[in-house]
């Protein structure tokens, strides 16, 4: 049997970001009952998740990579507010952080990735891109995920912009706390 490994291509968040969004999920943890929450060195913006792979291909992404993250030069980010999606609303999957700032240039890094990621094989994204941070998952609240959202509104993180200067191919550890090891780095521009 073949070993597998998870990939997926993101950008890192600033310290300042970083810390904004620990400070917003740490004053929530008590109020919004989520089974686990993401570890703060593990907050990142998802560009292209490859999936569980050979790790072979980590080589074989390396070129193209680094032609799509080459052809976009550095842009800002800033974090939004808090939202939810899933199987269901009334108790979510996931608890994320929007990101806000140049969306069109993380759109354009992702259809670039994308299509770098589908030259070594990956599937192409089916769904529409969602920039997102996931700050949590599995709802485990009594009372319908609505009943938060007062408290996910009071409680945004501050905007903290970062300037993206790299795309960053990331592994996943299961059942290690950070779980993701950055593999490879790709400057933009």
């Amino acid at each position: 049997m073949t070993s597998t490994v998870r990939l997926f291509f993101a950008v890192a968040l600033g310290d300042e970001a970083r810390a904004a969004l620990e400070r917003a999920c740490s004053a929530l943890r008590d109020d919004v009952p989520f089974a686990r929450w993401t570890h703060p060195a593990d907050y990142h913006a998802t560009v292209k998740f490859v999936g569980d792979v050979d790790p072979s291909l980590i080589e074989a992404l390396s070129a193209p990579a680094a032609d799509a993250a080459r052809g976009l030069a550095p842009f800002e980010l800033s974090l939004g507010g808090f939202d939810a999606f899933g199987r269901s609303r009334a108790a979510p999957d996931i608890l994320w952080c929007g990101v806000d700032g140049a969306a069109d240039a993380l759109r354009a890094l992702h259809e670039r990735v994308d299509r770098a990621a589908a030259s070594c094989g990956v599937a192409r994204d089916a769904r529409a891109f969602r920039a997102h941070i996931t700050a949590a998952r599995k709802y485990r609240g009594d009372a319908p995920f609505a009943a938060h959202a007062s408290r996910l509104a009071a409680l945004a993180p501050a905007p903290s912009p970062w300037r993206v200067e790299e795309l960053v191919l990331y592994r996943t550890h299961f059942g290690r706390r950070p779980a993701y090891e950055a593999l490879q780095r790709f400057p933009l521009g």
